[in-house]
């Protein structure tokens, strides 16, 4: 008795989610506005990882990103700005190593390639 049912809600969610990709716009500007708005905190994780590549202890690094998150999210400096300002940032990774933890490129290198492989006609 479940089984058919689970295919029921199956069916249903998969027309429901081709109704919604069908008509899907992106806004690419208005899409890199949005993930900027958070003065940088979407990169929360790749200075992290960028940190503890360069030789920091995983939880001093963790405490770091910790405090100017949530400092950036508490109204203070923003993310990136915070992180440039730290000796201990600056001092590991250098400025050109923390301006490539803020570089969209290597998030999106292989869009073009997903897109290709999804066979959905390019934007």
């Amino acid at each position: 008795m479940a089984l058919p049912d689970a295919f029921l809600l199956l069916d249903f969610m998969a027309s429901e989610t081709a109704e919604v990709l069908t008509g899907l716009r992106v806004d690419e500007a208005q899409m890199l506005r949005n993930l900027e708005s958070g003065g940088g905190l979407v990169h929360s994780q790749g200075v992290l990882l960028a940190l503890t590549a360069a030789g920091l202890a995983r939880d001093e690094a963790y405490a770091i990103v910790q405090r100017h998150a949530l400092a950036a999210l508490e109204g203070g400096p923003d993310f990136r700005t915070a992180l440039e300002s730290d000796p201990r940032v600056t001092g590991t990774l250098g400025a050109d190593g923390l301006a490539r933890c803020f570089d969209f490129g290597p998030a999106l290198r292989n869009v073009d390639r997903l897109f290709a492989r999804a066979e959905f006609p390019e934007p």
